[in-house]
């Protein structure tokens, strides 16, 4: 049985300040202690620019100001970050939330050392962490295994190409270095999507160690890299475009950058009330409206690399925008209610010209959006 455990915010330890460095990815796998691998991305700051709705009320700041954090958080996601994998001897993993526990009976953060308040588990009325401490008993699995799922990956695209997608360019590197290193999932990933990223990327079963819910593990060498630096924005678009030439989907320049594409949502959650004339709209500004679910990944892949322009909901899918090549130009549309500016942090980690527009926000979290906001918008929107 798993139990809730309050945490003092300082008794937890992270990978970019609370381990010894080691300087070779040999010795992840021959140290005696926990130790940490820095990997050697460009030290990058994310510069956001002002969005190009701004003229229609829609600022970078309006949409910073909504966070749970408020604009603290646009100075906080600019600092600049490195990706590190931490090698754990006797790690304790809690399947129920991913959460991990050193040998010495510290949680692990995935936040910067930094910003430990950004750790899903902080209480921000507390100031504390809300987690799950591990109980006496736990299945112990022998060898290394490097963790790869993460809390939401299972069933949300978003979150697999962030939060796993991109990781996978760091196990691929490792496992070049050890090929004994095993994938670990938590929970069924099975997906249209994560199928096929493993057989795109020649990963077969038995490379891969899924584990069900509702257990705790203690696993003989465990490789984690946390979420400080492949998830932050700056560093995604260095391990996505490695994973996708990787995958030999990378399209040559003459085929980038030349449709106009409309991620569009069918009826249900985050749809959109008046989805005809909105889209009426965007065939008018020569917009193409599509369905992802009607493309397979390697087809999202390439049609976000053939975009110039993309608008869509707010939602998994705009998550494409992070593989379209950099200075395109990318429409966000959400409702007055949205307090996740994540897409607005990738868009200008690519360095896409990025807006947005506020709808009204419905049961279900539908959308009103009011058509005339949105030609203006998109009279706006640069080419």
């Amino acid at each position: 049985m798993t139990s809730p455990v309050v945490v003092d915010i300082n008794s937890a330890v992270t990978a970019d300040s609370d381990f010894p460095v080691v300087h070779s990815l040999a010795e992840l796998f021959t140290a005696e202690i926990d130790s940490v691998y820095t990997w050697g991305e460009p030290t990058l700051r994310l510069a956001f620019g002002q969005s190009f709705t701004e003229p229609l009320g829609f600022t970078t700041n309006r949409y910073w100001g909504q966070t749970q954090y408020g604009l603290q958080g646009l100075s906080d996601a600019s600092r600049a970050s490195h990706t590190h994998t931490l090698s754990l001897r006797d790690a304790i993993l809690i399947a129920d939330n991913h959460a991990v526990w050193n040998s010495l009976g510290e949680p692990v953060l995935i936040s910067r050392g930094d910003q430990k308040q950004y750790n899903f588990d902080y209480d921000w009325q507390k100031n504390c962490l809300c987690t799950i401490k591990p109980s006496s008993y736990y299945t112990l699995l022998a060898g290394s295994y490097f963790l790869l799922s993460g809390r939401w990956t299972s069933h949300n695209l978003y979150h697999w190409i962030y939060d796993s997608m991109a990781k996978l360019a760091i196990y691929l590197r490792i496992r070049s270095f050890y090929p004994g290193l095993k994938l670990l999932l938590v929970g069924r990933h099975c997906q249209s999507f994560h199928k096929e990223t493993f057989a795109l990327l020649n990963i077969n079963q038995e490379d891969i160690t899924v584990l069900p819910f509702g257990s705790q593990y203690k696993l003989e060498k465990l490789l984690y890299t946390p979420s400080i630096g492949t998830c932050s924005p700056v560093n995604t678009p260095l391990y996505l475009n490695e994973v996708v030439k990787l995958m030999e989907l990378e399209l040559t320049d003459d085929l980038c950058r030349r449709k106009d594409i409309f991620i569009n949502r069918r009826p249900g959650t985050r749809s959109m009330t008046n989805n005809n004339e909105i889209e009426s709209i965007f065939r008018s500004h020569g917009f193409i409206s599509i369905f992802l679910e009607d493309y397979t990944l390697a087809e999202k892949i390439m049609l976000a690399q053939s975009s110039r322009r993309i608008a869509g909901l707010g939602g998994s899918g705009m998550a494409m925008i992070s593989f379209m090549k950099p200075r395109g130009s990318v429409l966000e549309i959400t409702h007055e209610k949205a307090d996740c500016p994540a897409h607005l942090n990738h868009a200008f980690a690519n360095k896409h010209h990025y807006g947005y527009l506020f709808g009204q926000c419905l049961p279900g979290e539908r959308i009103h959006l009011n058509p005339e906001v949105l030609a203006q918008a998109l009279s706006l929107m640069p080419l």
